[in-house]
């Protein structure tokens, strides 16, 4: 009698672990999806997934297995979704556009004559400047006029330039430009900006209105341009400035903030006009720009450029010691701007009612010049003047009539 053999013949195996195959199949198709959406990868890589599934597809049709297909399709109508919402302009690009064209955004928006035109030659260093990038946004936030009126409040000296798409927004700012002549509002030209600069080749090439990310990006290379053109200090708008700048004109540099690992931030810049780095660093945005990265265009670019430039490893090592750097370029340690962390939720504190800790963060602050509570993690939160916030007190302190006006009409801070 002839032995059986023990061997399993490759069909054998494969109907004995079909369904462990599949399963395989699906989680590999759900991983290149995922690694696909989740890092913003450029929609050629959708083909990656779709390749897979099809291939699923054609199993299933072959040997009629109707569940399968019908997860398989429902898979690939996923993808397509996706593939669609990562190459379509969302409604944000497609105004974003219209600033490609320069005759058809100067008919969009009329600039009023009274608004300072860019160009002109500002009469100092002594700058401060705020941009907003939105071309759909109505009017400013209570929270972003606080951060106009306490930076005016607190450089009475300085020039506050508020660099809006939308020239409808002088309205808005009337009362504050009433109150604080320092305050100008400026029509946000980015052609005329850009223009002299290595940036004005990046922006006619029209790729930053490929990314979903244009605001960003975009006011990641006016900040850049402004200093490099006009010299002064930069600033966010969802900061509050609590010390006057003036010490700082005469120096260049940016923020030292901890993000896990040792960073910088572009929250808060400072530099003379005409500086070597801000040159060299628009060269590199240029260059290297990647429509498909939050971050990668700012902070992160600069952090590397700056490690360059100063021929040091580790930006710590240039903490209160320009002299790395040969006084050219200076970080500023990190209660200077970012006295409260984000990546811990440090910020919070801003905003927590009769919070324990508030003695201790406003000894904190006894070297801070602006106070950041990152508008893109406390967005969402309200803060009531009845309510006994830190932000609050540093509103009443520094936004005065803002701090009023929300007051007396039992509004927010929102």
């Amino acid at each position: 009698m002839a032995a059986t053999s023990s061997k399993v013949g490759p069909f054998k195996w494969y109907i004995l672990h079909r369904n462990h195959l599949i399963a395989l199949y699906l989680l590999a198709i759900y991983l290149s999806i995922s690694l696909v959406v989740l890092y913003d990868f450029e929609p050629i890589f959708f083909a990656i997934p779709t390749l897979l599934i099809v291939l699923l597809l054609r199993v299933a049709w072959d040997q009629s297995n109707q569940i399968l297909s019908a997860v398989g399709i429902f898979i690939l109508g996923f993808i397509l979704v996706s593939f669609f919402t990562s190459t379509v302009q969302t409604k944000e690009q497609r105004s974003l556009q219209l600033l490609y064209n320069y005759e058809q955004f100067k008919n969009i928006t009329q600039l009023n004559p009274k608004i300072a035109k860019q160009g002109e030659n500002f009469p100092s260093e002594f700058n401060v400047f705020f941009i907003e990038t939105n071309p759909r946004r109505e009017e400013f936030s209570s929270k972003q006029l606080c951060a106009i009126e306490s930076a005016a409040k607190n450089n009475r000296n300085g020039h506050i330039y508020v660099l809006s798409i939308r020239s409808q927004l002088e309205r808005q700012l009337k009362p504050l430009t009433d109150l604080y002549p320092n305050i100008i509002l400026m029509k946000f030209m980015p052609i005329e900006l850009f223009r002299d600069t290595p940036l004005f080749s990046w922006w006619q090439s029209g790729l930053v209105f490929k990314s979903k990310y244009s605001l960003a990006h975009i006011s990641d290379a006016a900040r850049l341009a402004l200093l490099w053109k006009y010299g002064g200090i930069y600033s966010d708008l969802d900061t509050i400035t609590i010390k006057s700048f003036e010490p700082l004109i005469e120096k260049s540099g940016v923020g030292y903030i901890y993000e896990n690992v040792d960073s910088i931030g572009n929250g808060v810049m400072v530099f003379k006009r005409n500086h070597d780095f801000l040159m060299k660093i628009m060269h590199q945005f240029a260059a290297n720009y990647n429509p498909y990265d939050w971050g990668a265009n700012g902070p992160s670019m600069i952090l590397k450029a700056i490690k360059a430039y100063c021929h040091v490893e580790n930006v710590r090592e240039l903490l209160d010691n320009a002299s790395l750097c040969d006084d050219e370029l200076s970080i500023f340690p990190e209660e200077v701007f970012y006295p409260l962390r984000y990546i811990d939720d440090e910020y919070k504190a801003l905003f927590e009612t009769d919070s324990p800790r508030v003695v201790d963060l406003l000894r904190k602050f006894t070297s801070s010049y602006s106070v950041h509570y990152y508008g893109f993690k406390s967005k969402d939160i309200k803060v009531s003047t009845r309510q006994n916030t830190l932000f609050g007190y540093l509103a009443s302190c520094n936004c005065e009539f803002m701090y009023r006006h929300v007051d007396s009409n039992k509004l927010r801070f929102e």
